[in-house]
C-alpha cells in the first residue's frame, strides 16, 4: 500500500471513480437479484431500487470526492500529459464500448436468424434484459477507461 502515498489528486479521483462505479454496480445488481421476480418484477419495485441506488451513488460520490479533495487539496490544472492520458483513456473506453455493443447486437441478430446461444437464449432477451445488458456494456467500458488511465499514470506516460 506504500504506492498509494504517491498518487496525485488526479489519480485518486480516477481510482475513486473506478471504485464507485464498481461498488454501485455490485450494489445495484445484488439488489436486483434479491427481487423475487427478478426483471419480471413490477415496475414500482424496480423503480424503488433505481431510486435507492441513485441516492446512494450521489451521496457516495459527494463524500468520496469531497474527502479526496479535502485531504489532497484542490486538483492541479491539467497539463499536456494529463490531457493525453484522459484522451487515450477515453479512446480505449470507446473502443471497448463499441466492441461489447457489437457483440451484443451480433448475438441478437444471430438469435433472430435461428442460431441459439446456450449462454443467453434469445427467448429471454426482453427489452428490460437488453437494457441491463447495455448497462453492463457501459460498466465494462467505464472500467476499461479508468483502469487504462491508472496504468498510464503509474507507467509515467
Amino acid at each position: 500500500m506504500e504506492f498509494l502515498r504517491h498518487f496525485s489528486n488526479r489519480e485518486w479521483n480516477v481510482l475513486a471513480t473506478l471504485a464507485l462505479d464498481l461498488a454501485i454496480a455490485v450494489l445495484y445488481f445484488s439488489k436486483l437479484a434479491s427481487v423475487p421476480d427478478g426483471l419480471a418484477a413490477p415496475s414500482a419495485a424496480l423503480a424503488g431500487i433505481i431510486i435507492q441506488i441513485t441516492i446512494v451513488a450521489v451521496i457516495g460520490a459527494a463524500l468520496l470526492f469531497g474527502l479526496i479533495n479535502w485531504r489532497r487539496g484542490d486538483q492541479e490544472p491539467a497539463d499536456e500529459r494529463d490531457k493525453f492520458i484522459a484522451a487515450r483513456g477515453n479512446s480505449i473506453g470507446y473502443g471497448v464500448l463499441i466492441g461489447v455493443i457489437i457483440l451484443f447486437i451480433g448475438h441478437l441478430v444471430l438469435s433472430a436468424l435461428g442460431f441459439e446461444s446456450e449462454l443467453l437464449p434469445y427467448s429471454q432477451v426482453t427489452p428490460l434484459v437488453s437494457a441491463h445488458a447495455l448497462l453492463l456494456c457501459l460498466l465494462i467500458a467505464s472500467t476499461a477507461k479508468h483502469l487504462s488511465q491508472l496504468v498510464m499514470y503509474r507507467r509515467g506516460i
